[in-house]
């Protein structure tokens, strides 16, 4: 949520202050023009057909006045007021009576009696409003603020291209946890102004649910390709209201027919979380035809294949065959690539023998096997299949370790940091890698890059490369220069993909035992500064924070007392073993030299014996 409302706010400064530039061209120019104006009318004012112009409209002036007075004059002569007004009052004196008083009085009456009684039952008084149900975020606080809600108003279609439809099922996705705690809140605010339903209930309560299917109930009047009754599934975006309720409008281009043999409940799984990976397949990963074209070849040749299979194992005398290449998933590529390695000569010999016989046209007509046939005749293809595997080893660690559902956060930085400078170190040079933070690096610097010649492409592809026969400098130059660019954007990827770039992802590394045991004083920085982050984003109350923190410093002080006297034990122990070990030195330099005066005065008495005998 926070790196969405950083760029909502860059974006929102960026378009001030273009506002504000185009506000200040637009005053500048409307002074000109105004400018430019008064001059051009007062030119025009004082020019001569101007004064003729004005004299012609002051003599129509003139002679129009005098018509008005002639008329005035002549309509006083015709009609004359006052005669009129006698004639009425000698009629009112001569036939009006007291009975036709009360008859005019009471058809007076009756009259009116009558028009209200026709306007009562032409009144048609507006429908009640109708409520439906739904699951509904009373607040940004988390999964505290879910309700259920039975008086939310049915919405209503408000645009002749809007769909009303009867849910009949709907599906929660992760953004919906999201939203619960403010995700999207700032442009759901803005674009529910315009919206004719959402005024209704302005912020709050939001519907929550992004798949939806059911059955159209009403259509609007510029609806051409649904019929009431149709039954649709479509799925709703994050800053729109939710389909966790009785019935959605929508607009006509989001919604589709559902396929007949596809239940409610399954077809409301789908449309929301099927697009979000389409997203990320098709406009993130940039995967297509192009892209994922003979990556699967090798595979895909000996699949369902048992004849394929057996003229394999018949020419090569193997039984192992190449292995499914993982567009998306690198942990599985690495023995995908060395199964690859390991095959490739045996790919050789299958390729010719097929190519050789005129009995296997229709193995050699197949797509695989011209992709195969094709990919063989590159003389750096091992190189290439090597430096792929040493990337995929350097990264692969990682995605295990973090393949798990253990709580890794406090790891996750340290771990990050280290792969980031495994990756870097083979491509950035070395005075750039120890001047400055691996994040800051500029990677569009050719200056901070190594060479094509200097990077390390690692001992099996320098080791394939000399292998290699027939090739010259300049394709082992290009390949070079190949390799660098994939370092450069598998190094672009993890600064811009990684939650390296998040102070919370630092911070949470006060909770790494290692940290705790043996640093305590930047656990304790890491540790207040997750607390702030938490509370400045509002996940967690101040109070809980303050809680937090101080029993955090009870376990670090426990912690680093207990080392304290864990040393102090150990010193003693040290201590204590030391003069037991000098103890035992100084005991056993006891006996040698016990040994030696014994051995001396063994020889004196010999040498005193033999001076007696003589």
């Amino acid at each position: 949520m926070d790196e969405v409302l950083f760029h909502i706010s860059q974006h929102l400064e960026a378009l001030q202050v273009n506002l504000n530039s185009s506000i200040q061209h637009g005053r500048l120019m409307l002074q000109t023009s105004s400018d430019h104006m008064q001059t051009f009318f007062t030119e025009v004012w004082s020019g001569q057909r101007v004064a003729n112009l004005r004299e012609g409209v002051e003599r129509l002036y003139l002679w129009l006045a005098d018509q008005v007075e002639e008329v005035k004059r002549l309509a006083e002569e015709l009609i004359q007021p006052r005669r009129f007004l006698r004639q009425i009052q000698h009629l009112l004196e001569n036939d009006l009576s007291r009975t036709g008083l009360y008859f005019g009085g009471l058809g007076f009456l009756f009259g009116s009696l009558f028009g209200v009684m026709l306007g009562l039952s032409w009144y048609r008084p507006p429908p009640p409003m109708q409520r439906m149900r739904a699951v509904v975020c009373t607040g940004y606080y988390g999964p505290d603020s879910l309700a259920t809600v039975e008086d939310m108003p049915v919405p209503t279609i408000s645009s002749p291209d809007q769909i009303l439809v009867q849910v009949k099922a709907a599906s929660v996705d992760t953004v919906d946890s999201k939203i619960c705690y403010g995700y999207g809140r700032v442009l759901r605010k803005q674009l529910y102004k315009y919206s004719y339903n959402a005024k209704r209930h302005f912020n709050f309560p939001v519907i929550l649910g992004r798949d939806c299917s059911g059955i159209i109930i009403e259509i609007g009047q510029k609806v051409k390709n649904f019929e009431v009754g149709d039954e649709v599934w479509f799925g709703a975006p994050f800053w729109s209201s939710g389909t966790m309720c009785e019935c959605v409008v929508v607009k006509e281009n989001m919604v589709a027919k559902k396929p007949r043999g596809v239940g409610f409940e399954v077809a409301a799984s789908l449309p929301y979380t099927g697009t979000v990976a389409w997203n990320a397949m098709v406009h993130q990963a940039g995967l297509n035809e192009a892209s994922t074209a003979g990556k699967r070849a090798c595979y895909y040749l000996f699949k369902d294949s048992p004849s394929r299979r057996g003229t394999y194992m018949a020419v090569t005398g193997s039984s192992t065959f190449p292995m499914k290449f993982c567009s998306v998933r690198w942990l599985e590529n690495v023995d995908v690539a060395k199964r690859a390695l390991e095959t490739l000569d045996n790919l050789k010999k299958f390729v010719e023998y097929i190519s050789t016989h005129k009995n296997m046209k229709a193995t050699a007509s197949s797509a695989s096997f011209k992709v195969i046939s094709c990919s063989l005749k590159d003389k750096l293809l091992r190189p290439k299949l090597a430096f792929f595997l040493s990337l995929a080893e350097d990264l692969e660690p990682f995605l295990k370790e973090f393949q798990s559902d253990c709580p890794m956060s406090p790891f996750l930085h340290g771990n990050l940091l280290n792969i980031l400078k495994t990756c870097m170190e083979r491509v950035v040079k070395d005075n750039v890698l120890g001047s400055t933070l691996l994040q800051k690096v500029d990677l569009k610097k050719e200056e901070n890059l190594k060479g094509a010649r200097d990077i390390d492409i690692g001992y099996a592809t320098r080791s394939a490369l000399r292998k290699c026969q027939g090739i010259k400098d300049i394709d082992v130059l290009l390949f070079r220069q190949d390799c660098r660019t994939c370092l450069k954007n598998v190094v672009d990827k993890l600064l811009e993909r990684s939650p390296l770039k998040f102070p919370l992802t630092e911070a949470l590394t006060f909770l790494n035992p290692y940290k705790i045991g043996f640093n305590q004083d930047e656990a304790m920085q890491q540790m207040t500064s997750a607390m702030d982050i938490l509370v400045t984003s509002n996940l967690i109350p101040a109070s809980v924070a303050q809680n937090a923190d101080r029993e955090y410093k009870e376990l670090v002080s426990q912690e680093k007392n207990q080392r304290l006297k864990q040393t102090v034990e150990d010193k003693a122990k040290a201590e204590k073993r030391k003069a037991g070990l000098l103890a035992k030195e100084l005991e056993a330099k006891k006996q040698r030299l016990l040994l030696e005066s014994q051995k001396a005065v063994a020889a004196i008495d010999e040498e005193i014996k033999g001076l007696k005998k003589n």
